[in-house]
């Protein structure tokens, strides 16, 4: 009830764990966890606790750490969680090796993957684990997470959305490069992308797999949209 920051705090060079708000009975809860190699300069390691029903975050572990400590940490943090079921990405090296490290440690509650569906909406699924960034996924995956970000942010909910700093601070420079979007040189994006699955799942199970993924839209033109006629400043 009295959270208490740890005193020097260095964000970008040690692991911490952050909790803002405490399981409550009945809520159902998913872990999303994005993880790197734990090599001593390498990329980040990154998990969150999100409410399903809201997609709204409730807690973070972050850092560079072994990949077999980051799987402890995640096992524990799902049993405080109501036992939730996690959700690892699934791909790259760190994902890889959570997974393994996961099922040595016979951990068996994992999200069963679901993947686009051919007919454009809906989601089907799939008896493969954890989450999969992938060319079809990703561009819905930020489409979709920023949709939710621009209608709860319009309505002063944000705190509850991303009750981290650190989150929105990494938001600030994820930018598009070479048409691609991603961190600027030099910075990182581990939290945005672990934030971004979190929600993407928690889209698809509050919808039970019923969300466009925008695969087979049709794209409608800016003529269509906009008035045929001089709009003032206050209109624009």
């Amino acid at each position: 009830n009295k959270p208490t920051a740890a005193a020097g705090l260095r964000r970008e060079i040690d692991t911490y764990m952050e909790i803002w708000r405490a399981p409550k009975a009945g809520v159902k809860y998913i872990l999303v966890a994005d993880s790197a190699t734990g090599t001593a300069n390498g990329d980040f390691s990154a998990a969150g606790v999100f409410e399903l029903e809201t997609g709204n975050l409730h807690a973070v572990i972050h850092g560079r750490m072994e990949i077999a400590v980051f799987a402890d940490m995640i096992i524990d943090l799902s049993d405080l969680y109501h036992h939730c079921k996690v959700a690892p990405e699934a791909k790259g090296t760190g994902g890889t090796a959570l997974m393994e490290m996961l099922k040595y440690k016979k951990f068996k509650n994992f999200w069963n993957r679901k993947k686009p569906g051919k007919a454009g909406r809906a989601w089907e699924p799939t008896m493969e684990y954890g989450w999969d960034t992938n060319q079809n996924t990703r561009p819905i995956m930020l489409q979709q997470s920023k949709r939710l970000m621009r209608e709860r942010f319009n309505n002063k909910e944000y705190k509850g959305l991303i009750p981290s700093a650190h989150i929105l601070d990494q938001m600030r420079t994820f930018v598009e490069r070479d048409g691609k979007p991603e961190h600027q040189r030099g910075m990182h994006d581990d939290l945005v992308m672990m934030w971004n699955i979190g929600v993407m799942i928690c889209i698809i199970e509050s919808a039970n797999g019923a969300v466009s993924t925008g695969l087979h839209e049709t794209k409608s033109s800016i003529r269509e949209v906009v008035e045929p006629k001089n709009l003032t400043v206050r209109d624009t």
